[in-house]
């Protein structure tokens, strides 16, 4: 995946990207909370991957620029480690998911 460095065994991981990406509470199979700031309004992609860089969910946001909760519902991914990923082609976040 373009843009990720994936190291298995890192107990930490640092948001990384200048539109920080966060995961509130526990993340599950049904529903996982992301917040973040946008600083421009327009079309964004949020992007879920698993550990072999593979792409498990993908959706496009169209913003406002603010401070932003979103939800992903009904992505059906297994309990394991994930990386999600927000861009906008200008501006990145990345996270790590542990889905429980």
């Amino acid at each position: 995946v373009e843009g990720i460095l994936i190291c298995v065994g890192v107990e930490e991981v640092t948001p990384y990207g200048n539109l920080p990406l966060t995961v509130v509470g526990f993340a599950s199979s049904s529903a996982i909370n992301f917040n973040f700031t946008t600083e421009e309004a327009g079309q964004y992609n949020l992007n879920i991957f698993d550990m072999t860089g593979r792409s498990v969910y993908t959706s496009s946001l169209q913003l406002a620029a603010g401070n932003q909760s979103h939800t992903v519902t009904n992505a059906n991914l297994a309990s394991g480690m994930y990386i999600a990923k927000i861009s906008n082609g200008k501006t990145t976040g990345i996270a790590k998911v542990v889905v429980q």
